[in-house]
């Protein structure tokens, strides 16, 4: 049995093409109904990032800075603030 062991894997995947082939070996241990569902999971955690996921990103050694930047700007529509208050 395949362990994700990355529990923050779905506010890092909008960045982290890293993280989501990992997520997506996971998701292959599955049957395909499984699977399905799971695809729909990480397709909507890929639908939106927040202001905490870009800083994370951006401190990321492993990332490259200007590639999280040019995917910012690509979809800079796709910000989720919220407010912890």
């Amino acid at each position: 049995m395949i362990i994700l062991k990355d529990w923050e894997w779905k506010y890092r995947i909008f960045f982290n093409n890293n993280v989501l082939d990992k997520v997506n070996q996971f998701n292959e241990q599955f049957n395909k109904e499984e699977q399905r569902l799971f695809q729909k999971q990480i397709k909507f955690y890929r639908s939106f990032y927040t202001i905490e996921n870009l800083l994370q990103a951006l401190n990321d050694p492993s990332l490259n800075k200007d590639d999280v930047i040019k995917k910012l700007l690509k979809i800079s529509k796709n910000v989720i603030v919220h407010c912890l208050c």
